[in-house]
């Protein structure tokens, strides 16, 4: 609400990375963005996250999270279309996850041999040895960026 009010043009990102135990505050969230129209992404990696954007009044796009260059597009056009005023979009990201099904006990739901073949695909690590092979990205450039974070 602030960033509307200033009119400053920052988008809010808020992003559920795991089921939450009560969906009470991620619907909250939705419709006070829809409601207020404020420059806010919202992202889900859950999968059949049951979500109530109809009552939001605002687009829900669904993407194959584990297709970065797919989910960069997407974000690019949700902030695009929240600076045009618009308001608010959510991006749901459909992927398989390398943890367990819950947080509760030892996660132990999956196979080892399917963590391993998930880490072996895993969208981030292919898309930085894909940036080194085009000469695009470094380890050196990815320092830079470490540090400027821990500054900022």
């Amino acid at each position: 609400m602030a960033n509307k009010l200033n009119k400053n043009n920052r988008i809010a990102v808020v992003i559920s990375a795991s089921e939450p135990a009560s969906l009470g505050p991620w619907q909250e969230a939705l419709s006070f963005g829809g409601l207020h129209g404020l420059l806010m992404i919202f992202v889900s990696w859950i999968k059949s996250f049951p979500l109530k954007t109809d009552a939001c009044a605002f687009p829900a796009i669904t993407v194959a999270g584990n297709d970065v260059v797919a989910v960069y597009r997407v974000a690019s056009e949700a902030i695009a279309h929240a600076r045009k005023g618009n308001g608010p979009t959510l991006i749901e990201c459909q992927t398989n996850s390398s943890d367990g099904h819950s947080e509760i006990g030892s996660g132990n739901f999956r196979d080892p041999a399917e963590v391993e073949c998930w880490k072996a695909g895993d969208p981030i690590l292919n898309m930085e040895k894909y940036l080194i092979r085009k000469g695009l990205f470094s380890e050196e450039f990815k320092k830079q960026i470490a540090v400027s974070l821990v500054k900022s």
